[in-house]
C-alpha cells in the first residue's frame, strides 16, 4: 500500500512538472514576433523633414557682419524648431496695482531656533518668459536690452541680465565661413527663418522599442533643457544626435 501510494505521488509530480513546462512553452510563444515593418514606417525620417526641424536664421553682430545658417543655442543647446526659449520679463506692470507694504516681505534671523533679528526683503515680481523658437520671428540685443518679437507681431522687452537662453551664446553653421561660435554680447539681432536645405546635419533621435507583448515606436521628445547625461560615444541634447566632439 506504502509502495503503491509512493507511485501515484511521483507519478502526480510527474504530471505536475509536465503541465508546468507546457504552460511556460505556451508562454513563450504567446510573444508576438516582430512584424516587419513597413518599408516607409521602417525609414528614418525624411531628409527633407529632418532639415525642416532645425533651428535657421541671420544673425547680424555689433560690427554689422551677417552670418547665416544653421543655429544652436550655446553650441549644444536648443537646436529645434518646437524648443523653447527663455527669459525674465524687463517689468511687472501689475506691481503699481499692490499697496507697498505688500511688496515686501519679513525674514527672521535665527540662532539655534531663536529669532534674534529680522531683515525685510522685497518679493520676488520677475516673470519668466518662454516662447517656442518657431513662434520667434526676431531677437535684438542692442546693448542692456533684450527684445524679442513674436511672429503674430507681440513684443516682449526682457532683462538682458536675467538668466536667458542668449547668455551662452549662439552656434551658426555659416555656408561661407564655416562653424561660428558668437558670444552674447557680439549679437545685435537674430532674425529666424525658414530652413532651407542643408548638408551633413545630425538626426534626430528614432528608433523602434520591443518588449515581449508588442513592438511600438519611440521618438524622443523635442522638449525644452535636457540634463541628461550624454552616453560615452554619442552626445544627446535636444532631440539630436551628433558627434561628441561638440560640433554636431
Amino acid at each position: 500500500m506504502t509502495r503503491a501510494k509512493v507511485v501515484v505521488g511521483a507519478i502526480a509530480a510527474l504530471l505536475v512538472l509536465l503541465a508546468l513546462t507546457a504552460v511556460r512553452q505556451n508562454r513563450e510563444h504567446d510573444v508576438e514576433p516582430a512584424e516587419a515593418t513597413p518599408p516607409a514606417a521602417n525609414a528614418t525620417p525624411s531628409t527633407t523633414a529632418a532639415h525642416e526641424a532645425l533651428l535657421y536664421g541671420r544673425v547680424t553682430t555689433d560690427d554689422g557682419t551677417l552670418y547665416e545658417g544653421r543655429l544652436r543655442w550655446g553650441g549644444d543647446q536648443e537646436a529645434l524648431w518646437g524648443n523653447y526659449f527663455n527669459g525674465v520679463k524687463d517689468e511687472n506692470p501689475w506691481t503699481a496695482l499692490v499697496p507697498p507694504e505688500r511688496l515686501k516681505e519679513r525674514r527672521p534671523i535665527e540662532i539655534f531656533g531663536v529669532e534674534i533679528a529680522g531683515r525685510e526683503h522685497e518679493i520676488d515680481l520677475g516673470r519668466p518668459f518662454m516662447a517656442r523658437f518657431g513662434d520667434v520671428a526676431r531677437i535684438e540685443a542692442p546693448g542692456r536690452d533684450l527684445r524679442v518679437t513674436l511672429k503674430s507681431g507681440t513684443v516682449f522687452d526682457l532683462d538682458h541680465f536675467s538668466a536667458d537662453d542668449l547668455a551662452d551664446g549662439v552656434r551658426v553653421w555659416d555656408g561661407r565661413r564655416g562653424v561660428v561660435d558668437l558670444d552674447e554680447w557680439r549679437i545685435r539681432t537674430i532674425e529666424l527663418r525658414a530652413t532651407t536645405r542643408l548638408d551633413a546635419v545630425p538626426d534626430r533621435l528614432h528608433g523602434t522599442v520591443r518588449t515581449r507583448h508588442r513592438a511600438s515606436s519611440m521618438r524622443r521628445r523635442s522638449g525644452a533643457e535636457d540634463p541628461i547625461a550624454p552616453p560615452t560615444s554619442c552626445n544627446v541634447v535636444q532631440g539630436l544626435a551628433a558627434p561628441w566632439s561638440g560640433t554636431g
